[in-house]
């Protein structure tokens, strides 16, 4: 009876029903997938960025299969500033390539913090290119303007100040960021940072000194430049005059020696000594004339007009 009730009751059991072999998941289990492969691959990439693998970040992001599986969040604004960040570390990438996807993460709407504070860091991390400080500082800017009491867009509007010789602006920014910076969380962290600011800091001191320095030894070369020029001129023209002194004095002999001759011997006739005399007087004036005009033509021929002020070779300063 037990036996017959115990077949009983195991014939009423409710048997769960299985699931058909062709069964396929539906639109709601791909996107899941889609976005759990997505933060999987945010939290790799995360670790490859901290670690600064700019390569390694590359190939991951554009052939691993976890990258590939994110799907539809591959054109994400963040997604595509790590690629950026990768793109400019790398050093088989071209940094036009890498901006074109900077432009592309940055004006892409809505922007979040991370993908501004991932676009910031690729320009600051990327290795030295033309207009890299103005990239950053710009970029930098609207950062601070769209997050005023953010430290770290405040530092990286410091570092590109400073690469762009901006320093008296720098030391402002980067010492608002100091004091942006706030005493909480983790204090191996904010240690960190402080660290780093207090780094960039000193690097900006260091180029204020160097700047004053550099601007004292261009004002020092440049009087000592123009002390030359003028020492030159001064001994052009104390030439010109003992060439002309000179001259004239050998004509004035010549004249002498001449009309002594003229005067003294021979037995013609007063009025053809005098004449004599002009012929060999307008001589002597016509070599004298002739010899400090050939000198004045040579000297201004090789020696340029010393007022004129060459251009500065240091240029504007960077």
């Amino acid at each position: 009876m037990v036996a017959g009730l115990r077949l009983h009751h195991q014939g009423h059991r409710r048997v769960p029903p299985r699931p058909h072999p062709r069964h396929r998941p539906d639109r709601r289990d791909l996107q899941d997938s889609s976005d759990i492969c997505y933060f999987a691959t945010l939290y790799h990439a995360g670790k490859l960025r901290a670690n600064f693998w700019f390569d390694e970040l590359h190939q991951f992001l554009e052939s691993s299969l976890l990258a590939v599986a994110a799907g539809q969040h591959r054109d994400d604004p963040l997604f595509t500033g790590l690629r950026a960040f990768a793109a400019f570390g790398s050093r088989t990438i071209t940094t036009s390539h890498a901006l074109e996807l900077l432009d592309t993460a940055w004006s892409a709407a809505p922007r979040s913090r991370a993908v501004v504070d991932v676009c910031l860091n690729a320009l600051w991390a990327a290795p030295p290119f033309p207009g890299q400080g103005e990239q950053l500082r710009r970029h930098s800017a609207e950062a601070v303007a769209e997050y005023p009491d953010d430290h770290l867009f405040r530092f990286r509007l410091a570092s590109g100040q400073r690469i762009c010789g901006d320093y008296t602006d720098a030391l402002a920014t980067i010492d608002t960021a100091l004091r942006l910076l706030p005493a909480i969380g983790a204090r191996i962290s904010h240690e960190l940072l402080q660290g780093q600011y207090l780094r960039e800091r000193a690097t900006i001191l260091e180029g204020l000194d160097r700047a004053a320095w550099t601007s004292d030894q261009q004002t020092r070369w440049r009087d000592q430049d123009t002390a030359n020029r003028d020492l030159r001129r001064t001994l052009q023209t104390s030439a010109i005059r003992a060439v002309e002194l000179v001259t004239v004095f050998t004509a004035a002999i010549a004249f002498a020696v001449g009309s002594l001759q003229i005067t003294l011997t021979g037995t013609l006739p007063l009025r053809d000594r005098a004449l004599l005399l002009v012929l060999l007087g307008a001589g002597l004036l016509l070599f004298a004339l002739l010899t400090v005009a050939g000198t004045w033509i040579i000297t201004g021929r090789h020696h340029p007009d010393p007022r004129t002020t060459p251009p500065d070779p240091g240029g504007t300063q960077r």
